[in-house]
């Protein structure tokens, strides 16, 4: 999500995050949609970050009433609503809740960036469990899903990271009350980011001989073909 916006880029956000809402379809009428938009652009300040963190807190009411009550007390800072989001995570059911948190978690402390599939296998393992198999892994949307816009996926490398930088920053300012649940599970965690981090450079070395070895082959077949001749 891009540093900076125009008032014109957020209100077609706003637009399309409704538009798509279907659920909403019945609650927002013009009149509301407008109360909406004249709210969220109250408190913009120039970024995409705090008016898509607003219009999805927004969306997820059920009420006319509940849209117009958090209107009415919708945090104006980027670091309030970022607290109100990490707080609606850790709202969730307990096994949501636990996937975001560690999702955020893993983010937070990985020493490189890692795909979807990483990240999934990653969060599915547990040093209990020696052999993963696919009932241990979470649908791969919730990993964005139950991050509540914290989280992002890339959608030409399918690379997982923070939807803008400004939240590993509030996470790193905030990382002992953010993740005292999960406390418990990270030295395990960061030994798992190791041992995964290490298994992709052996990896990339393997890669790396077998590119030198095929090059080898090549060149001795271009000199053995030219000696032929």
């Amino acid at each position: 999500m891009g540093v900076t916006a125009s008032e014109e880029d957020v209100k077609k956000l706003i637009e399309l995050r409704i538009a798509t809402a279907n659920h909403m379809s019945g609650l927002i009428d013009k009149d509301l949609r407008k109360y909406i938009m004249e709210s969220i652009l109250a408190n913009f300040r120039g970024g995409f970050l705090l008016p898509a963190l607003q219009i999805d807190y927004i969306l997820e009411q059920t009420t006319v009433k509940q849209i117009r009550q958090t209107l009415s007390g919708l945090p104006h800072t980027l670091s309030d609503n970022l607290n109100l989001t990490l707080a609606r995570i850790a709202q969730q059911g307990s096994s949501r809740a636990s996937l975001g948190m560690r999702t955020l978690l893993w983010l937070y402390h990985a020493r490189r960036p890692h795909n979807l599939l990483e990240l999934q296998h990653a969060i599915g393992t547990n040093s209990a469990v020696r052999n993963i198999s696919n009932l241990d892994l979470a649908d791969l949307e919730f990993f964005v899903a139950y991050t509540f816009g914290l989280v992002t996926v890339h959608p030409d490398s399918n690379i997982v990271q923070f939807v803008h930088q400004s939240v590993n920053e509030f996470i790193w300012l905030h990382r002992a009350r953010l993740f005292r649940k999960e406390r418990r599970v990270l030295p395990s965690l960061i030994s798992h980011i190791l041992m995964i981090d290490a298994l992709s450079n052996d990896h990339a070395g393997m890669e790396v001989e077998k590119q030198e070895s095929d090059r080898g082959i090549a060149r001795e077949d271009q000199s053995g073909h030219a000696r032929s001749i």
